[in-house]
């Protein structure tokens, strides 16, 4: 993977070379905390940077695919039964097809639906075209689209691919609407390990002037790791989140400047949140 602030210059912005040159004066000297998994940091670290800002990288979700013979026999059992998939992220598309590359040919001819841009992108240029996603952020969108209403998908089983954990709004919501819904749990997130000093001197010398945060794991993560006494600083520190759930967690933990909710969780709705956070300050 590129690292931010190599020479390398992203495909969009090289097709664009003026795209971001009037927003240069919002972020030049501004440094904005991007705190998603390494693997999926770099656009929005070079989107900012070449803004004129400066991307402070701190990840706070590690992803580990899970291995081992035995979870891709027991994913494969449960891809042959379902008639649906949604896919949480597309974390969930690499470490399943990691897990077992043949599930794209199980896949070919069912419905698929992604949540977010992303992970709609991610199924295409795996070869998966049958992809159906919302415009909006998360499960709420995704379940206000037609394939997926009580008349459609009533006693149909549908798989959803994702991580370990995390909250099951979505199951719940299709099992009401007669679904038989199943888990295919295929990556877990962990808490990164950073050294204390590193986090000590982000608050005390290269203190961010806005944070990038998009799940509430992340944001509890990102608290948990930040020292007692610089959690003051933390939550004084803008916030661009992807979705009202996320901005309500961040309320409930004492955040108080501004939150800014993304129109989606792609690299270029979370750039113009932060734009958004300087240009209203002027």
């Amino acid at each position: 993977m590129q690292k931010h602030g190599s020479s390398y210059m992203d495909p969009v912005i090289r097709q664009n070379p003026g795209m971001n040159e009037m927003h240069r004066s919002d972020l030049e000297n501004r440094t904005i905390m991007i705190t998603r998994p390494l693997a999926q940091a770099g656009r929005l670290c070079r989107l900012i940077e070449t803004a004129g800002g400066k991307a402070l990288l701190i990840p706070v979700l590690e992803i580990e695919a899970l291995t081992g013979a035995a979870d891709a026999a027991h994913i494969r059992s449960l891809l042959k039964d379902a008639e649906i998939f949604i896919f949480i992220s597309a974390n969930a598309v690499h470490s399943l097809l990691n897990l077992d590359p043949g599930a794209s040919g199980l896949l070919a001819n069912r419905t698929i639906y992604a949540v977010g841009g992303a992970t709609s992108r991610s199924l295409l240029e795996n070869g998966l075209h049958n992809v159906l996603h919302a415009e909006g952020t998360g499960s709420e969108s995704l379940l206000e689209l037609p394939g997926l209403q009580q008349d459609r998908i009533h006693g149909r089983v549908i798989s959803i691919v994702r991580g370990k954990g995390g909250r099951d709004y979505l199951r719940d919501q299709l099992e009401t609407r007669g679904a038989q819904v199943n888990y295919l749990e295929v990556y877990q997130r962990r808490k990164p390990v950073m050294d204390d000093a590193r986090l000590k001197n982000i608050w005390h010398q290269d203190r961010p002037d806005a944070i990038v945060i998009s799940s509430v794991e992340g944001l509890q993560n990102l608290i948990d790791m930040t020292h007692p006494n610089d959690r003051s600083t933390l939550l004084k520190t803008p916030l661009v989140v992807i979705s009202e759930r996320l901005s309500a967690f961040a309320l409930s933990c004492g955040f108080t400047s501004a939150l800014k909710i993304s129109g989606n969780a792609s690299d270029d709705g979370l750039f113009a949140a932060v734009l958004q956070i300087f240009e209203e300050r002027q």
